[in-house]
């Protein structure tokens, strides 16, 4: 898992640096790299909420982080119901897009 990041963070890299686009592939099927997304939410010690643990953070990408619970009008109601979260959680569950996880025990 730690190589696709890596993949990934460089090609994030080539894209702002050198316009150069190109997208990195996992040798998983579908181009996913984890099967556990769905089970629940994480929130950093820096508050950020994300989908898992081992999601890349905020400076990488924002995709896996919902909202922060220091911020304040912060909601855990608004935040179950928040578009992104849902429309994250859907796209997971119907098997298409492309995720990453660093954390390989969990495969």
């Amino acid at each position: 898992m730690h190589v696709k990041v890596l993949y990934d963070l460089i090609s994030e890299n080539d894209k702002r640096e050198f316009n150069i686009e190109w997208t990195p592939w996992s040798a998983f099927a579908y181009n996913k790299t984890c099967n556990c997304n769905r089970s629940g939410l994480h929130i950093r010690s820096n508050g950020d909420v994300a989908a898992c643990s081992e999601s890349p953070g905020k400076d990488a990408t924002d995709d896996y982080t919902f909202g922060n619970i220091f911020e304040n009008n912060f909601s855990l109601k608004r935040l179950v119901n928040n578009k992104k979260l849902n429309d994250y959680r859907k796209e997971f569950a119907e098997g298409y897009g492309t995720y990453v996880c660093m954390f390989s025990r969990r495969l």
